[in-house]
């Protein structure tokens, strides 16, 4: 059986903590997978990481 559906949440960290925390909340509701920068090794370069899941993730969501 295949797991959840991955939502990648994107935008900007500091400024949008507040929103990205409710769209994460409203994504795990609806059953799915959220994935976000929070959610990644803080040692792992973030670029080359938040490339990586996207093209794994069939839902993309930009705050």
């Amino acid at each position: 059986m295949p797991g959840k559906v991955r939502v990648f949440v994107s935008s900007t960290m500091e400024d949008l903590a507040n929103e990205r925390q409710s769209v994460v909340e409203q994504i795990a509701g609806l059953g799915l997978e959220p994935v976000n920068a929070e959610g990644l090794l803080p040692m792992v370069p973030a670029v080359g990481t938040c490339s990586q899941p996207k093209s794994k993730t069939p839902i993309y969501s930009s705050c």
